[in-house]
């Protein structure tokens, strides 16, 4: 098994530096949400995470990574991971740069592992497995260097291995993709093993090398599967997407959208997932909103590329005095069909130990009773991992605290733990009274004044004045 254990950030978005562990519940699974005020560094962490998915899966950064990831005013951003998996505890860090055109790039990567010992109990010392950074130099020529020096260098010696490396390199960069999770990369180190493999009597160093090599292809598969498999990613645009009348269906390793608002042709391959959506959304759906269960027209259609297709259209059922009422799914409110697009991925975090799901702002449009139970069966019973951010604070009064991380007013110092919490404790008003008084490590959110609010208003009404054809209200006339 594959879970996250920490995240620390440095110079993401608006944060300058910050971290976060991810506790383990009673249950076995792992849920942590973050609150905090408008602009305090929520959505760095869900960024965080969608760039550490794309990079383990070898796959180029999308453009909601790439750009602004690089905190404004900063030449470089960091993201360190930690992972307990069954080869021990993994650390992936990578470095990455802004580029002219707005995309970033990739600048260095640690892979580093302190490995389980006595068949997985105890942890021995950490060790880094690979090192690797890479910069642009005179006429847009690459310089890479890969530590440990001694190990790397004898396996870059092996049947010209380093001018395949630096041809990986080059596209790498090119592509705005991890080189160290590359395909390429790990065949060349399965090509290296194999070839130091037929050698029966190797030297010390080179045995070094050949060990360690094995090591990091363990490492590198264990990761980049779960990153492909297991982790999902909400992000605010895919959460968004429900207000203009789509619906966000997961759909092998990533997100496709399905447009409600009229019956739609989609690829023939869209069907048994759009099927398993709505199969899994009438065994949820009933029991948080009664009488509702979801309905799907399907029939053979052609797409506009002249491909097989499928025209599918949404209704929803509700009972209503025991007659069946049928209506568009487009119909329905917008916590419904968030809802809706979120239940694929909540049934995987609640069945499935290795499953990672980040979504962001998991309240909007949401019933805060609703929200609330929903977690809390979550917390109770759940086995995989969830993080999330919110801003509905009835979640506070259901989640235990270890599940609750708090964003500051401090960039140098984004999240921290309420202190002080007892068993007893309601955290929602602890939140309250530590952002109007002030009184942990670090200031919660800034306090407004009221009155100072109201006048503000009531100047910015009095801009109206100096615009023909507005007039105003009688109390704001002079």
């Amino acid at each position: 098994m594959v879970r996250l254990e920490s995240l620390t950030l440095v110079n993401v978005k608006n944060t300058e530096e910050g971290s976060i562990v991810f506790r383990d519940l009673p249950s076995g699974g792992s849920i942590t949400g973050i609150y905090g005020q408008n602009g305090s560094g929520k959505t760095s962490v869900i960024t965080a995470l969608q760039c550490l998915r794309y990079l383990m899966s070898g796959w180029p950064l999308p453009s909601e990574c790439g750009t602004g990831l690089v905190g404004q005013g900063s030449e470089s951003a960091s993201i360190t991971a930690v992972f307990s998996t069954d080869l021990g505890e993994v650390t992936y860090g990578l470095h990455a740069q802004p580029t002219d055109d707005g995309k970033t790039q990739v600048s260095r990567e640690v892979i580093e592992l302190r490995a389980a010992k006595d068949g997985g109990n105890g942890q021995g010392r950490r060790q880094t497995l690979l090192d690797h950074a890479v910069s642009e130099g005179e006429l847009g020529l690459l310089d890479s260097t890969m530590s440990p020096a001694n190990k790397w260098g004898s396996l870059k010696s092996v049947r010209k291995a380093d001018a395949r490396f630096r041809q990986e390199e080059t596209l790498a960069w090119s592509q705005c993709r991890s080189f160290v999770f590359s395909n390429s990369f790990m065949g060349i180190l399965a090509a290296i093993d194999a070839e130091i493999s037929k050698n029966d009597a190797l030297p010390k160093m080179k045995m070094a090398a050949r060990d360690m090599n094995r090591q990091l292809i363990a490492v590198l598969k264990a990761l980049s599967e779960h990153a492909r498999l297991n982790m999902r990613v909400m992000s605010t645009r895919e959460g968004a997407s429900v207000a203009f009348g789509y619906v966000p269906i997961e759909h092998g390793s990533n997100f496709d959208v399905l447009d409600i608002g009229r019956p739609v042709v989609v690829p023939e391959d869209l069907r048994s997932t759009i099927e398993q959506m709505v199969e899994q959304s009438n065994m949820v759906l009933p029991t948080v909103v009664p009488n509702l269960q979801l309905e799907c027209d399907m029939q053979e259609a052609v797409t506009e590329d002249k491909q097989p297709g499928v025209r599918v259209f949404l209704k929803s059922v509700r009972k209503i005095e025991g007659r069946e009422v049928h209506i568009p799914f487009w119909a329905e409110s917008e916590g419904i069909k968030r809802i809706v697009g979120m239940l694929s991925l909540l049934t995987r975090m609640f069945n499935e130990p290795d499953a990672c799901i980040a979504i962001d702002e998991i309240d909007a449009g949401v019933f805060e009773i609703l929200l609330g139970n929903i977690l809390r069966v979550l917390a109770e019973r759940g086995r995989g991992q969830l993080i999330f951010t919110a801003h509905n604070l009835r979640v506070l009064e259901v989640l235990p605290s270890k599940a609750i991380v708090f964003s500051t007013s401090n960039p140098k110092n984004r999240f921290l733990s309420i202190k002080g919490v007892r068993d007893t404790s309601n955290l929602r008003d602890m939140y309250i009274r530590s952002v109007n008084i002030n009184d942990q490590p670090e200031e919660l959110a800034p306090r407004i004044s009221t009155s100072r609010v109201a006048v503000a208003f009531n100047k910015a009404g009095r801009v109206a004045s100096s615009h023909p054809g507005i007039s105003l209200p009688k109390h704001q006339r002079r």
